[in-house]
């Protein structure tokens, strides 16, 4: 399943390694607090990517039929 990423990266020297926090869709234990979405925005969020995910069927149905 697709997931929704928002990175936030701390300043740091280019040098340094750098790690990237993501807000997700998915519901992980190990997400930081400030990261974590509820349930209903995850809800929300999935049922748009599903309704995404079939309007992107239907364009390569309609693609399909006519070649």
């Amino acid at each position: 399943m697709m997931e929704v990423m928002i990175s936030a990266v701390a300043s740091q020297p280019p040098q340094a390694t750098v790690n990237a926090e993501q807000l997700t869709l998915l519901p992980t234990p190990t997400v930081n607090v400030r990261f974590a979405l509820s349930k209903s925005t995850r809800e929300r969020g999935l049922r748009h990517v599903a309704e995404i995910r079939q309007q992107l069927a239907e364009r390569i149905e309609v693609r399909q039929v006519a070649a």
